[in-house]
């Protein structure tokens, strides 16, 4: 159960040891991506691993595991209603022009200046994506010469991270604000090996004054992208991900060796 990064520790909310009524936990997993499209392999790694909550039930309920991913600060993303929340400019009315045709609800690469349409503007509520269209100006028309004026409008759309994956290779029921295959947090939930748990929860609760490198807890550093802590000097991305301990979406597979100090803050 304790695939934890060598030299981290993170703190995740006091649950306390298990009471006799629990018979499931709901834990948070931070997952780093494994994949290599090019040999058609897909898989994830757990890197951390954080319990939540006792649970008196076996049942995947989302409700549940919201309430408890809100409880620690890494995971609040994955709380009550939270999902993700991207916006666009599409097209608001059918047209065809030279030969092509271009229909309501398709997005405009006409209007890359208004969104960052290439790494998406997401958001975690429906209220922060309205705030940011309203901060916005409205879509210019275009004019299709003889074929008439396109007009656009915003549009703001809604996924879903609760995932919903019990067949075959599935993943189960769990919290996730990206693809299944993505590095990120997860919240789900477990009804076996908890005492595994149990050990985890009690070796983590005990005190650490020092790091492994005998520093003071005063002057560790914490990773922005795992939010495990770091030891005083390692190396770390300029984007400041420890290293080699995480993989974070902003570096997909990739591994920077000490031999080029460029690439090292």
């Amino acid at each position: 159960m304790d695939n934890w990064p060598k030299g981290a520790r993170i703190i995740g909310p006091d649950i306390g040891p298990r009471p006799p009524w629990a018979v499931a936990c709901i834990v948070a997993e931070y997952e780093t991506d494994q994949s290599d499209m090019m040999t058609d392999y897909f898989a994830t790694r757990t890197e951390t691993q954080v319990p939540l909550a006792w649970s008196r039930h076996k049942r995947d309920v989302f409700s549940e595991m919201r309430k408890a991913a809100a409880t620690f600060k890494p995971t609040r993303h994955l709380g009550p209603g939270c999902d993700v929340w991207t916006v666009a400019v599409v097209f608001a009315c059918d047209i065809v022009s030279n030969g092509s045709a271009y229909y309501k609800g398709n997005r405009s690469h006409w209007h890359d200046e208004l969104c960052d349409r290439v790494h998406r503007q997401s958001f975690t509520t429906r209220e922060e994506a309205e705030a940011f269209v309203a901060s916005k100006p409205k879509p210019h028309d275009l004019g299709m010469g003889s074929d008439g004026v396109a007009t656009f409008e915003w549009e703001i759309r809604r996924e879903s991270i609760e995932h919903r994956e019990k067949y075959s290779m599935g993943a189960g029921y769990y919290l996730k604000g990206s693809m299944g295959y993505s590095t990120g947090w997860t919240v789900s939930k477990v009804s076996y090996r908890l005492e595994d748990i149990e050990k985890l929860i009690e070796r983590r609760a005990k005190p650490e004054a020092t790091t492994t490198t005998g520093a003071p807890a005063s002057e560790r550093g914490v990773c922005p992208a795992c939010h495990a802590e770091t030891k005083p000097g390692e190396q770390l991305y300029r984007d400041g991900s420890c290293w080699p301990q995480c993989l974070t979406a902003t570096r997909p597979r990739l591994v920077v060796e000490p031999m080029y100090p460029d690439a090292i803050r």
